[in-house]
């Protein structure tokens, strides 16, 4: 049952998170219209489709035991869905050592020294605790107390500062409470180890990397957003591209237009809902309330390549925390779906996590395609010989850099945007969530739901399952 107060809904942004939320309301008999800068829909969850190959945004998948994310997908994709076994790898030490370890990593590819020191040091940690507070301040602290310092600079500190592009010791502690899914080193030993014999998963924690299966779309995530779009578009959802909101009108804290830089206003809805990035939409709003306010989105490379062969890595996805490589993650879409590339040609895309300042970002296009084939060749990924064809895709607005109280900070700018009637910020990047795109389903369903109730609250918890706007 619709709440007839909010019978006509207009939604800023058509990626996963405002089609979602679109889809359900107009199922419900809502009057819905999104607004979306770019010429197609998707947002993060497009896919790159390049000389007879397709690529995603980074790895994109639906990993999730919630049958309400479940019976979601299959509602949408119907035949067009698949189910994928889940293999990670990390390359360390000179070598592709699967993710979570098994015994012969432990026995052949890891020094066995290394991993009694690691223990030794945690162990000492521990026993510490007994008696003295443990400081627990940064990202940085949190990964010392739980698996060492040694673990802290081989593997999580040059990863993490990789990925978000600052020191550990400035990302909020529960950024790391939030991503890793183990208490501490011996928790990872012994979950690895049940879940090598006993395939003993991990459906609880959301970031957890014991999970043996997940949900994917033919060709591409593409082809979710498509479907998804379709049933928008059937149940009457007006969907209108090519709209850059350039200005957000007010009058005593009502939303009088949304205006775009076509020149035309977009008015009279009883609710708007951004799924945009907060400080974009802020900035909108106001530009005193993201003046001195340290909420920043870290973007990001996609390097798309097309591999002259089949490559035989078994990985659906590989890390690579090495400061040297110029990447951190890449994905295989031969072990996505086969069919995302020509017979005898890989798929394959190489993400590298960058500010719009860095250097690289500002790098001619054929300048980061050396780069990465070069850095390829020198992890052992692909030979020098292999003919590669690639091209660069830009995202600007990728990851929240989750500093020291950027939970408080959210809800600070989110307090001072609910002073305007009948607006709402909801989503990865309307809420600054670090979350997958079960996540992001699980957040539209709850956001419906409190709409019907005209019941918003807030949730901006770091550790959450059905999440909430």
């Amino acid at each position: 049952m619709n709440n007839k107060e909010y019978s006509n809904i207009l939604i800023l942004g058509a990626g996963l998170s405002g089609l979602t939320t679109a889809y359900l309301l107009a199922k419900q008999g809502y009057s819905v219209t999104i607004l979306e800068k770019e010429e197609k829909c998707g947002g993060l969850c497009k896919s790159i489709f390049f000389k007879d190959i397709i690529s995603d945004i980074g790895p994109h998948q639906i990993c999730s035991e919630e049958d309400l994310v479940i019976n979601f997908v299959k509602d949408i994709l119907g035949d067009d869905l698949l189910i994928k076994s889940r293999k990670v790898s990390q390359y360390v030490f000179g070598k592709y050592i699967g993710y979570p370890l098994k015994i012969k990593d432990f026995l052949f590819n890891i020094n066995i020294f290394l991993t009694l020191k690691i223990c030794f040091e945690v162990l000492i940690v521990q026993l510490k605790s007994f008696f003295v507070h443990k400081k627990e301040d940064s990202f940085k602290d949190w990964v010392n107390n739980r698996f060492g310092k040694t673990a802290y600079e081989i593997y999580f500190g040059p990863y993490t500062e990789k990925v978000w592009g600052i020191s550990p010791d400035e990302l909020d502690p529960r950024t790391a409470s939030a991503r890793i899914a183990f208490k501490s080193v011996f928790d990872y030993l012994i979950k690895s180890l049940l879940f090598c014999f006993r395939k003993k998963c991990d459906y609880v924690r959301a970031h957890s990397p014991l999970k043996n299966k997940f949900y994917y779309s033919k060709l591409g995530i593409e082809t979710l957003i498509n479907k998804l779009q379709d049933k928008c578009l059937s149940l009457g959802v007006n969907i209108i591209n090519n709209a850059n909101i350039v200005k957000i009108d007010t009058l005593n804290n009502d939303i009088l237009s949304i205006g775009t830089s076509d020149g035309k206003k977009y008015r009279n809805f009883d609710l708007y809902i951004s799924t945009l990035p907060i400080t974009l939409i802020a900035n909108l709003f106001n530009p005193n309330f993201i003046d001195k306010m340290p909420l920043e989105f870290r973007a990001i490379l996609i390097i798309v390549l097309k591999i002259n062969r089949e490559l035989e890595d078994p990985y659906t996805w590989i890390y690579y925390p090495d400061t040297d490589i110029c990447f951190q993650r890449i994905t295989d879409y031969n072990n996505f779906d086969k069919n995302m590339s020509k017979l005898g040609f890989t798929s394959l895309s190489a993400e590298i996590s960058c500010d719009v300042e860095d250097e690289i970002w500002k790098m001619k296009d054929e300048d980061i395609i050396f780069k990465t084939k070069e850095d390829l060749v020198s992890s052992g990924f692909i030979n020098y010989s292999d003919n590669v064809e690639a091209v660069v895709h830009r995202e600007r607005y990728a990851y929240p850099i989750q500093v020291n109280g950027y939970i408080e900070l959210t809800a600070k700018l989110l307090n001072e945007l609910s002073m305007y009637s009948g607006f709402i910020s909801t989503g990865r990047q309307g809420l600054y969530k670090y979350c997958d795109m079960d996540e992001v389903i699980e957040m539209s369903y709850d956001l419906v739901e409190q709409i019907n109730k005209e019941e918003f609250v807030y949730n901006l918890s770091c550790n959450f399952r059905g999440v909430g706007v």
